[in-house]
């Protein structure tokens, strides 16, 4: 079942209690609304959306979002659901969630200090987001009722990114099937720093982070554990450094970021501590 839960210029500080949905078989648990924080707390065996659920990402091709006007600072936004309702400034801190996967849809918004444990990957559409000193550790693998495969051509590749020509099909709003950690679509100016990503076991197909229509991210002092390359990113895409500044995909080789392209976390679990046990 799972549920909705409506937040508005609110914080729920919910003092480390666990729900527990291990019998529901990851159900659907959106924490919508705007304005407010979720802290302290840990969600076992769902799926999160942070946000809307029925969030609309910006059309490249129209520069609109639900057929409204979307551009602002010269790059199309999205702050509201379908129905028009803001979804701004959702934040999540100091969480620990075991799911198949998660979700936030909210411009400008946050997740920090928290633990997640995945199947798919941590998903960020439409958003101009903050990744701060979480630690994800995924299995990396692509729904397939969610992602449509398609053939990906690279261009240009280093020792921390690959380039894409296009990540997106043809069509703007399908999403791709590429095994990710942090997935970002439309989401300019996020800022990914502090992190740990981590994949369970080998995967060379697997990026940790997937830039996809995201110019000006900035990517800086995180670890990649177990990834031949960390990042992959398109054309429409661009990295910054810590002063702001755009950079070449071959000029990504510091920003305090390391690999461990062998370091995997191999089959674990979390308790209803939080903690990350082995199987």
């Amino acid at each position: 079942m799972g549920g909705i839960f409506h937040f508005e210029n609110k914080e729920l500080d919910m003092q480390g209690h666990v729900w527990d949905f291990s019998k529901q078989e990851n159900p659907s648990l959106v924490l919508e609304g705007h304005d407010s924080t979720i802290k302290n707390g840990i969600i076992l065996n769902a799926n999160i959306t942070l946000g809307q659920s029925n969030y609309c990402s910006p059309n490249f091709s129209t520069k609109t979002q639900c057929y409204n006007i979307v551009e602002r600072n010269g790059f199309i936004y999205a702050k509201t659901d379908t129905s028009g309702k803001i979804v701004e400034r959702m934040k999540l801190e100091n969480f620990k969630n075991k799911g198949g996967r998660f979700g936030l849809y909210s411009w400008d918004g946050m997740i920090s200090n928290s633990r997640l444990l995945l199947n798919s990957s941590l998903d960020i559409s439409g958003s101009k987001a903050n990744i701060l000193t979480n630690n994800i550790i995924s299995k990396a693998i692509f729904i397939e009722e969610d992602r449509k495969q398609f053939i990906l051509s690279k261009i240009n590749k280093t020792i921390f990114v690959d380039q894409s020509s296009q990540i997106l099909p043809d069509r703007w709003h399908d999403n791709v099937a590429i095994p990710s950690t942090l997935y970002l679509k439309f989401s300019p100016d996020t800022v990914i720093d502090g992190n740990t990503f981590t994949l369970t076991n080998k995967n060379d197909q697997a990026y940790a982070i997937v830039l996809d229509h995201s110019p000006r991210v900035r990517i800086t002092n995180n670890i990649f554990n177990g990834f031949k390359v960390p990042i992959l990113m398109d054309q429409w895409s661009s990295i910054v450094d810590e002063k702001g500044n755009e950079i070449k995909p071959q000029q990504f080789t510091g920003n305090g970021n390391v690999i461990n392209p062998n370091k995997y976390a191999g089959e674990v679990t979390m308790n209803r501590k939080g903690e990350i046990v082995k199987k």
